[in-house]
């Protein structure tokens, strides 16, 4: 076990260093996700699965999906670089488009199309009575 966690401390340092002479921000996003992944392996083998829950959701999962929505919110990257996966079919709910965040579907609510259908609808509803 201590070989194991000796191991995991080797990891971490190598993504502190990689992550530091990065250029691709995509590339840094990746590996403080790998990072967050390994540092949630050393809490579990100092036997804290609460602290590696936390630190798997919250470091791992959460702050990578910040970090790409605001790099992608100011255009620090591409949608080449993010849109990784081949282009789906999605049908598109009114209102709703989708949208690519990473390697997840995502949907942004497009307020123009919800405010034209609830006139439609008063509309429709106008005309019944």
């Amino acid at each position: 076990m201590r070989v194991f966690v000796i191991v995991l401390f080797c990891f971490l340092i190598i993504c502190a260093v990689a992550v530091s002479f990065s250029k691709n921000l995509l590339n840094s996003i990746l590996i403080y996700m790998s990072f967050s992944l390994i540092m949630s392996m050393v809490w579990m083998a100092f036997q804290s699965p609460d602290l590696a829950i936390t630190e798997a959701a919250v470091g791992a999962g959460v702050t990578t999906l910040l970090f790409f929505g605001c790099f992608k919110k100011i255009g620090a990257i591409k949608d080449e670089e993010v849109d990784s996966m081949d282009e789906l079919e999605v049908d598109t709910v009114s209102g709703y488009e989708p949208y690519y965040l990473g390697d997840m579907l995502m949907y942004h609510i497009d307020e123009g199309a919800v405010y034209e259908e609830q006139n439609a609808d008063k509309k429709k509803g106008g005309e019944k009575k």
